[in-house]
């Protein structure tokens, strides 16, 4: 790793990691790496070409063809690019999400992102946020924050965005949300610690962060000022 700063958010999917990274880039002018959107613009691409998830090859031919990318936009915030196009709202549906957590254990996938994510933001301190950050990517990091929350309440939080997009849904609708995210979210807990390349696991270093109960405002001035004391905000 070079000189840059780096902070690492590791947690399970739900736990609020992607909010509070971004959150905590902003309040100390770093870039925010989010790299389940590297992984989610794969899967969207097996999805959208019909792929079978386990079928390494293929994926790999697939990819040969097609630019996945981290940048900055016209605002000065990351944005993820497909072929040149922005895929940040396309990537976020369930479909991709459940793809998502079975592409990610393929060792091919992990290789061809590895480059994408150390490489991001070139001489920019960096806020990187996914399940092996702190362990894997970047295990010399500065400072490591690992997020937690109880099943429940992240079940609870993913349903709200969903029905977001369904501010109309029937209470049926509503209970098969439910019932399909205590599902998900259970298989994906499962794949995701139990994988063998990269599970997710707390750094030994990290610090435990539990966004259970707290407010986003306590939790983010929590690790500001962890990063406060490493001498990692400029004044």
């Amino acid at each position: 790793m070079n000189d840059r700063v780096i902070i690492t958010v590791d947690g399970a999917s739900g736990t609020g990691k992607t909010t509070l990274s971004k959150l905590l880039a902003e309040k100390i002018g770093f870039q925010h790496l989010n790299s389940g959107a590297l992984y989610r613009s794969v899967a969207y691409l097996c999805l959208q070409e019909g792929l079978d998830l386990s079928d390494q090859d293929a994926i790999l031919q697939m990819l040969s063809r097609h630019s996945i990318k981290l940048a900055l936009g016209a605002d000065g915030l990351p944005v993820t690019l497909v072929d040149g196009n922005p895929v940040d709202e396309l990537i976020r549906t369930p479909e991709v999400s459940e793809a998502t957590s079975k592409i990610s254990v393929l060792k091919l996938v992990r290789d061809y992102l590895v480059p994408h994510q150390r490489d991001a933001f070139p001489g920019c301190g960096m806020v990187a946020e996914g399940r092996d950050m702190g362990t894997v990517m970047f295990p010399d990091a500065q400072l490591k924050f690992f997020i937690t929350v109880d099943q429940d309440t992240r079940i609870a939080r993913r349903l709200a965005q969903l029905l977001e997009k369904e501010p109309n849904a029937s209470p049926e609708r509503v209970n098969e949300l439910k019932s399909q995210m205590k599902i998900e979210v259970a298989d994906r807990d499962s794949r995701d610690s139990q994988r063998e390349i990269a599970p997710l696991k707390q750094a030994q270093d990290a610090l435990v962060i539990d966004n259970s109960a707290q407010t986003l405002t306590q939790t983010l001035e929590n690790m500001y000022d962890a990063a406060s004391k490493r001498g990692l905000v400029k004044n």
